[in-house]
C-alpha cells in the first residue's frame, strides 16, 4: 500500500517526530501545513500528495482523526477513514462529516484497503 502524509503540523515539527521514530523514509511523500497555501480542511495538501503519488483522489483512503481531515477527504472526492484510536477522536464529533469507513485501530485500515 503506498502511504503518504498530509499533516496540519509544520514541516519542521513533522520531520523531528518522524526522525525520532525512524519513520522519515517510510512514506512516498510528506505534505506539511507549510507546503500549502490553504491548510485543512482545504483539500489542497491531499491533492498535492496524491499528485506526487499518481493516485486518483477517488481511489485513495484518507485516514484522519479530526473533522478537518474528513472534510478535506470529502472535498477531494477521496474515501475518508475516521481513525478512532486517538484518544481525542470522538465518534460523535466525526459522524456529521460522514466518513466512508471507521477504524477503531490501525489494523482496520489494512482490512478496508484489502476489500
Amino acid at each position: 500500500m503506498p502511504i503518504s502524509i498530509f499533516t496540519g503540523r509544520s514541516w519542521e515539527t513533522t520531520e523531528v517526530i518522524l526522525k525520532h521514530h525512524g519513520l522519515l523514509d517510510r512514506f512516498i511523500t510528506i505534505v506539511a501545513n507549510d507546503h500549502v497555501d490553504q491548510p485543512k480542511p482545504s483539500p489542497e495538501g491531499l491533492y498535492l500528495a496524491l499528485n506526487r503519488m499518481d493516485i486518483d483522489p477517488a481511489d485513495a483512503l484518507f485516514v484522519g482523526d479530526s473533522t478537518f481531515d474528513l472534510a478535506a477527504a470529502r472535498s477531494a472526492g477521496s474515501n475518508g477513514v475516521a481513525a478512532l484510536w486517538d484518544y481525542m477522536a470522538r465518534r460523535e464529533d466525526l459522524e456529521p462529516y460522514r466518513p466512508h469507513h471507521w477504524a477503531e485501530r490501525p489494523a482496520d485500515v489494512w482490512a478496508i484497503w484489502e476489500r
